[in-house]
């Protein structure tokens, strides 16, 4: 397995090139272009379960997820885990 940051690293453009009504620039506030804007990954909850669990809502609207995290959860489901 590949680990990010020691064996892959992201590469990165002198320019953005993304056409129809994407942003132009995707350059990043640390100063770093990778040619396309950031993906971003929100939790979602039932409107109904939601308003009977009002700090699990405020705890999705505020939380965020480490991609170390996500890559963690992903290789586990890659070697088989299913719950």
């Amino acid at each position: 397995m590949l680990k990010p940051r020691k064996d892959v690293v992201w590469l990165q453009v002198p320019f953005s090139s993304l056409q129809n009504d994407h942003k132009s620039d995707t350059t990043l506030p640390n100063g770093k272009n990778y040619g396309f804007p950031p993906s971003t990954m929100p939790i979602v909850a039932n409107k109904i379960w939601a308003a009977k669990n009002p700090a699990a809502a405020k705890l999705f609207a505020i939380m965020e997820i480490p991609i170390t995290d996500i890559n963690a959860q992903n290789l586990r489901m890659h070697n088989g885990e299913a719950s």
